[in-house]
């Protein structure tokens, strides 16, 4: 059996972790994020080098900031908030929950996670 690709999702795996695991199996593991509201949304680049402990970039048509969580205001740097998300994949079934939602929830663009 050929394993082609090690995964860790959902986290940034710890950077203390890579480097045993490279030397043990002679292969890197790829980190990716995503919710079970919007599939994965973030990636490492597949071949080009990799940044251990942390979980990529945004993938394309996927828009990622950090706000506030009491004022909203957005955040910049390595500063700690909630997660806005907007893309093509966020609550692709809204329709079918809309009346469980908050009342202003179908007019937000960005959904919501705390952090």
């Amino acid at each position: 059996m050929v394993m082609r690709l090690f995964v860790s999702g959902s986290a940034p795996l710890l950077a203390e972790t890579h480097i045993p695991f490279e030397e043990r199996t002679g292969h890197r593991v790829f980190e990716r994020y995503g919710m079970t509201e919007t599939n994965m949304i973030t990636s490492n680049p597949y071949v080009e080098e990799q940044c251990a402990g942390t979980v990529g970039f945004p993938l394309a048509e996927i828009e990622i900031r950090i706000s506030d969580a009491d004022t909203g205001t957005l955040l910049e740097g390595e500063a700690v908030g909630i997660i806005e998300v907007k893309g093509p994949s966020v609550f692709p079934v809204i329709g079918k929950c809309r009346k469980k939602l908050p009342r202003n929830f179908a007019t937000m663009v960005f959904l919501l996670q705390v952090i």
